[in-house]
């Protein structure tokens, strides 16, 4: 599976959503948050993956790192559903 790190992800009304001030807030970033911050099982996997949404403007996911990326993004405490809802629907089509 491949991910647009950069695309921007954007609130109801449709307007792009803001980066807490520090330019727009993309996919990559808010996985590579997520990444960061949320305990895995798996430490090493989830330093490897934030660095690559962190850099990449595309990011190619075997499929038992999207069963990983999916878990994370579910359970992370960072984002309201406002962003991690699009995350998960991005990564499930």
């Amino acid at each position: 599976m491949k991910i647009k790190a950069t695309q921007v992800l954007v609130g109801l009304d449709g307007e792009k959503l803001d980066n807490n001030g520090k330019g727009e807030l993309t996919i990559g970033l808010a996985i590579s948050n997520i990444l960061s911050v949320t305990k895995s099982d798996n430490q090493v996997r989830s330093w490897y993956l934030a660095q690559e949404f962190y850099k990449k403007d595309e990011v190619t996911l075997k499929a038992e790192e999207v069963v990983f990326l999916k878990e994370l993004i579910a359970r992370n405490e960072l984002y309201f559903p406002i962003v991690t809802g699009q995350l998960l629907q991005l990564i499930e089509e």
